[in-house]
């Protein structure tokens, strides 16, 4: 792999569209192969997953119906980092989206959602030693299930594509690395 090739070069930037979420870009570039054209990115804040793990080995997952494939998704629970430490946003998110707090948290890496489209950096963390505390937003979040699952249950479903987040199945590449499941 070289990372001596021709590289992008960037003439100009607008942001074309904003939200609370996200904006987007368009730039006039000249792309590695020296065509001229346009490039559009979705900039949107870094984001914070986590796996919930409990002293059996369990991991939690969240369910709720993902709007922009109209399909129901079981995934970690995750969220925007706000104006805080990655760190921080985990601790508020596994809060807001399962309701439980955790003794221990350990990051297992980084990784960009979609590089190819998307400006958004992932941290992920483990949390562990969780305390169900009976306080969430999960009405507010859209989520509507909470379940605990093995690790063997979550590999099976993402087999049979019955678990299809990236980021989902991404998060969890770091954990079984970190953990020597998988050589890093």
């Amino acid at each position: 792999m070289s990372k001596n090739k021709p590289k992008w070069v960037t003439h100009s930037t607008e942001e074309v569209y904003q939200n609370k979420w996200f904006k987007v870009e368009k730039a006039e570039v000249t792309r590695p192969n020296g065509e001229k054209g346009d490039y559009y990115t979705i900039v949107s804040p870094s984001v914070a997953f986590i796996i919930p793990q409990d002293n059996d080995g369990g991991i939690y997952l969240i369910g709720q119906r993902r709007y922009p494939i109209n399909e129901y998704s079981l995934e970690i629970p995750a969220g925007r980092i706000e104006r805080e430490e990655p760190l921080a946003a985990a601790k508020r998110e596994l809060q807001e989206e399962t309701g439980f707090s955790a003794q221990k948290w350990e990051k297992l890496g980084e990784f960009y959602s979609a590089n190819g489209l998307l400006r958004e950096k992932a941290y992920v963390f483990l949390a562990t030693g969780l305390k169900q505390t009976g306080e969430n937003e999960q009405e507010e979040e859209g989520i509507d299930q909470v379940v605990k699952l093995s690790l063997e249950k979550i590999t099976e479903m993402i087999r049979k594509d019955e678990i299809k987040d990236g980021q989902t199945m991404s998060s969890l590449m770091l954990f079984l690395a970190e953990k020597g499941l998988i050589k890093k």
